[in-house]
């Protein structure tokens, strides 16, 4: 889900959880047709690749709604959901942009909250779903340079699902997400005692069954320079160059994909036909004592390098790619190489893999060596 701003001379896109930048939209008469114009993206910049994402609740009367949840009279989630001046804001940040010359090439970032749209706004997301016949969730309504940090943006998006009306309305993994964030603002002991997400699996926990709780049909994307390249969960693997091109219906810039090779699809039946007890088979030990669980996408698109295939009788081969997940702290596509002709390995931080026995680093626990003097003049008698 991406929305976009024109302020002026710039024009700004935010994508959810993806990437945001700025750009100029130029127009230009048609000869043939002077009422019409082409539209042409220029001065792309980058701003950042999304990093993190943190949540807050701020409760008209605090004080009073943990006495209220202390004494057990208000259950949390009532207390979330149905308190009147609740507010939840999201705070998104974008790191890792182009380097900007004017703050000695130091990397452009954003910072984005997102807020509940009012009533003004959401009338603007009608206004667009009856116009172009789409269903905007969100919608960015500015960004600012920080006016005294050269190349830091601070952005603002509004959507209808943070307002409290329509809090019911968020599924059940994203309330247990904002109720995490309670635990600076209610008693610690209160939260520990109705919150359970830092439960440990041991090692009979199917690493498979959580990906797939975690990753569900999600896309996990990431751009390198020209090339991009998106990860599918049990689906396919795929490296693509897109474009931007503008909708002339809706003047809008969109994404046009010009190239794309598919590097593996899942195979499901050398992936799934084993039992749990053999997941530990398919994991792969590092140096620094981390884990990553493996798991192969064959049957890729031809590729026909013959100048780098070593074997002259091979005319070509099928890409394939070897996917490697494990703990980290954000669900992101960490980093893509080729290793081999036409083969490459993917590296995925999954966060609820840091729960996983198998995946726990092992301790090592420090020794005191004490040293004494030796006294030669000693007689053993």
């Amino acid at each position: 889900m991406c929305s976009q701003v024109h302020q002026g001379y710039w024009s700004y896109e935010w994508c959810h959880k993806k990437t945001m930048r700025q750009f100029h939209v130029a127009a230009e008469a048609q000869k043939d047709n002077p009422g019409m114009f082409n539209y042409n993206i220029e001065s792309v910049i980058k701003l950042g690749r999304f990093k993190s994402e943190n949540s807050s609740i701020q409760f008209q009367d605090l004080t009073n709604i943990n006495k209220k949840v202390q004494a057990g009279v208000v259950p949390v989630m009532e207390v979330m959901m149905k308190s009147m001046g609740t507010q939840v804001k999201l705070t998104q940040t974008f790191e890792g942009g182009d380097k900007c010359v004017d703050a000695g090439n130091r990397r452009r970032s954003v910072t984005t909250d997102i807020r509940c749209c009012s009533a003004e706004e959401q009338q603007m997301l009608v206004d667009q779903e009856l116009e172009h016949g789409d269903n905007p969730k969100a919608r960015l309504l500015s960004v600012d340079e920080h006016p005294t940090q050269l190349c830091r943006y601070t952005a603002t998006v509004c959507t209808p699902l943070l307002c409290s009306d329509d809090m019911i309305q968020i599924n059940q993994r994203e309330i247990e997400d904002i109720v995490e964030t309670l635990e600076d603002q209610l008693d610690e002991s209160v939260t520990k005692a109705t919150m359970t997400t830092n439960t440990l699996f041991d090692a009979n926990t199917s690493i498979r069954a959580l990906l797939s709780s975690t990753l569900g049909e999600k896309c996990l994307l990431k751009n390198e320079g020209w090339w991009s390249y998106e990860i599918c969960h049990t689906k396919n693997i795929r490296q693509f160059h897109a474009d931007t091109v503008i909708d002339p219906l809706t003047n809008t810039a969109k994404l046009k994909v010009e190239t794309e090779h598919f590097l593996g699809i899942y195979n499901s039946t050398a992936s799934d036909d084993y039992p749990t007890s053999e997941e530990i088979q398919h994991m792969e030990q590092f140096k620094s004592g981390n884990a990553a669980f493996v798991v192969e996408y064959v049957g890729g698109d031809m590729c026909d390098n013959s100048e780098e295939i070593k074997d002259k009788s091979i005319k070509s081969i099928a890409r394939a790619t070897t996917v490697k997940f494990s703990c980290g702290k954000t669900l992101e596509l960490k980093r893509v190489n080729e290793d081999s002709t036409c083969h490459y390995v993917l590296h995925v931080t999954v966060p609820d893999l840091c729960r996983h026995a198998l995946f726990v680093a092992p301790v090592v626990k420090e020794q005191v060596i004490k040293c004494l003097p030796v006294v030669h003049d000693m007689v053993l008698e």
